[in-house]
């Protein structure tokens, strides 16, 4: 086997442009580090009799990815470790696609590679391999099926199933998770995240449920972690369906409570805002580092430029012409933007 290569996670600073990139990856794994997310995760993935072995006060977030080199072009992943009531030691990682796509390996195998990473750095410092609960976390529009032994080695005879490697794992589907059930979950934090996760393409359900996606439970509304789900929900639906979340968010207002409206409506026009300004922004910064920029008109042109591009990426079938009047620009500049993609 390859030498293991595990590295160090961190939390990323929240910020418009952090969702320019690899947005689903980023804000799955920005929820899942806040332990609060993670718990309700727990709770509603794993079968009852094991949460209920779990002592929820040892649960704490790893800064160790088990993800290799292989893997890393297909999964990123967020590991907890904790203790059972019984004190034995255990780690629930929760592995996310980056793409919307069905895998193009075998499940089985890739979680195999993964664990064997994790019993390599086990032996390698001395220590007792850990036993580890995968959790599969995916979006994608075409189904997929749990895989096992019999489904992977179809048509082997049942004499020989016992000599491949068998372990559990728990798949989540978000994509097969009705919006009705989502609504009505009791897991406040969750319930929102499943359902930006799963609409975040989805115009019909943005213009007619835009604010079930952001406005989370008064309850958490004012917390600290509810402010940062909230603006990180936000932030990930600009950056993933920003012309259909911006047609939302004009209309949102006759739809929220007052208290709703008079919290949430400035905080959304500001991070609006804060989005225009951090491709403004980026542009000055990339066009000094090439020698190009002659002034702050040419910074704001090639900043514009930059969220163009981005947003014309994420938003492929909207035309010039709605681009134009969306940001206010002349429909000769998106159109030479498009060109230059």
């Amino acid at each position: 086997m390859a030498k293991k290569k595990t590295h160090k996670t961190r939390r990323e600073k929240l910020s418009a442009r952090y969702f320019l990139d690899k947005p689903h990856d980023k804000y799955t794994r920005f929820v899942l580090q806040m332990r609060e997310v993670a718990l309700e995760m727990m709770e509603y993935c794993l079968p009852k009799e094991v949460f209920a072995d779990i002592d929820l006060v040892s649960i704490k977030l790893s800064n160790t990815s088990y993800i290799d080199d292989s893997l890393r072009a297909h999964f990123s992943d967020i590991c907890y470790t904790g203790l059972t009531f019984g004190q034995k030691p255990f780690r629930i990682s929760f592995i996310f696609e980056h793409k919307s796509t069905k895998p193009d390996q075998p499940v089985l195998a890739q979680l195999n590679r993964y664990i064997s990473q994790i019993w390599s750095e086990d032996l390698n410092q001395d220590r007792n391999l850990s036993l580890t609960i995968p959790v599969l976390i995916y979006h994608g529009q075409v189904p997929i099926a749990k895989e096992t032994r019999e489904s992977l080695f179809k048509g082997a005879p049942l004499s020989l199933l016992p000599y491949i490697p068998s372990f559990d794992y728990i798949l989540l589907d978000i994509a097969r998770i009705s919006d009705e059930h989502l609504e009505h979950l009791q897991f406040l934090l969750l319930r929102n995240v499943f359902l930006a996760l799963k609409n975040h393409k989805n115009d019909d359900y943005i213009k007619k449920n835009g604010e079930k996606i952001i406005i989370f439970a008064s309850q958490i509304r004012t917390t600290r972690i509810g402010l940062n789900l909230f603006k990180a929900t936000t932030l990930y639906m600009m950056s993933t369906n920003s012309a259909t979340f911006h047609q939302k968010f004009q209309t949102m207002e006759g739809e929220l409570t007052k208290s709703e409206n008079a919290a949430v409506k400035p905080y959304l026009v500001q991070l609006f805002e804060e989005g225009i300004e951090k491709g403004i922004e980026k542009g000055k910064i990339e066009g000094k580092i090439e020698g190009k920029i002659e002034g702050k008109i040419e910074g704001k042109i090639e900043g514009m430029e930059q969220l163009l591009k981005q947003f014309i990426l994420n938003n492929p079938a909207l035309d010039d012409q709605k681009i134009a009047m969306l940001f206010s620009l002349p429909v000769e500049f998106v159109m030479e933007t498009r060109a230059r993609l």
